[in-house]
């Protein structure tokens, strides 16, 4: 595919979903942003082996005229926008189920951990998708107190319905150790003092 092309649908998908990403968040409880936070951190950490180490530790810096690293970053985002599409046609199997309910649950932290990651992924190429990324992670980073909790319900997820809470990473499945961290920290770039707080 040309770039132009690549180019024309990534900020198409961007434009899309940068207005819904916040708002989304906005509705879910401190222990459920926790659990988004852990697949928003694994979606990025997973890109990380695959697009390189940019990917995941500055995602929202990038040499433009780098013509092969911005194709590559092209083929991230419509990655995220293929899976968020893929996310989407459950929707209405989950419609109308309890609030409580383990399924739904997963579906709310897919949906809006792929939206944070995209969001991140493509801030270089759209500023709604710069301004929905800082303000994602600056909410999440409000759960990590939630850490704890979040964790105990994706392994239970895991346990019943034997299936990896978030993505694997390099090929690996996810360990309680490994979901502490992603549920308790925030990508590199945001790790900043805490009088400033995330940028």
């Amino acid at each position: 595919m040309f770039s132009f092309v690549k180019q024309k649908k990534v900020l198409a998908a961007l434009g899309e979903t940068a207005p819904l990403v916040v708002p989304r968040l906005s509705t879910l409880a401190p222990v459920e942003k926790a659990q988004v936070l852990a697949v928003a951190n694994a979606f990025m950490v997973a890109g990380g082996f695959v697009y390189g180490r940019n990917f995941s530790h500055s995602p929202m810096t990038l040499d433009l005229r780098d013509e092969e690293k911005v194709e590559q970053r092209y083929d991230a985002v419509l990655e995220f926008a293929s899976q968020l599409e893929q996310i989407g046609q459950v929707a209405s199997k989950v419609d109308g189920l309890r609030v409580d309910d383990p399924k739904l649950a997963a579906f709310k932290r897919e949906l809006s951990g792929c939206e944070v990651a995209m969001m991140t992924a493509g801030a270089v190429f759209h500023e709604g998708a710069r301004r929905a990324a800082i303000d994602s992670w600056r909410s999440l980073s409000k759960s990590i107190p939630f850490a704890g909790d979040a964790v105990r319900l994706l392994l239970l997820y895991q346990k019943t319905h034997s299936l990896d809470p978030v993505v694997r990473i390099n090929g690996k499945a996810p360990d309680a150790a490994l979901l502490l961290s992603l549920a308790s920290t925030l990508p590199p770039m945001f790790v900043v003092p805490k009088s400033s707080g995330p940028r």
